[in-house]
């Protein structure tokens, strides 16, 4: 896997930060996880159960939110959380490659293989 620090930070926020999200940004977030899946499935029954279970394709605000795509609105949490809640989000990089790592405590670089001694402030 290609480290970009951009895609790397935006899933690391999404994987570990969701506690700070309002609660349309994780019914967002999980309705672009289903429709994404039913889009992805090769059974057209599971597909339509997706759909039906977490597209919420009637909803217009969700459908305004994500017409930019997925990506884009993820993203824009990303940065809302970094800006509005920058001193509860601890990013943990590794302290040789300066790379994030996968989670808020963790003291091996999966990057570089660093082992390191971590406490998040």
């Amino acid at each position: 896997m290609d480290y970009n620090d951009d895609t790397i930070l935006t899933a690391y926020i999404w994987n570990h930060y969701q506690h700070l999200m309002t609660d349309f940004e994780r019914k967002v977030g999980s309705t672009s996880i289903g429709r994404t899946k039913a889009d992805n499935s090769a059974n057209p029954q599971i597909a339509a159960l997706l759909r039906q279970r977490w597209e919420q394709a009637d909803d217009p605000a969700i459908n305004a939110a994500l017409q930019d795509g997925a990506a884009i609105f993820r993203r824009q949490v990303r940065d809302r959380l970094l800006h509005t809640s920058e001193d509860q989000i601890f990013i943990n990089r590794c302290p040789v490659c300066q790379r994030i790592v996968r989670a808020p405590k963790v003291r091996l670089c999966v990057w570089c293989g660093h082992t390191y001694e971590q406490t998040p402030s």
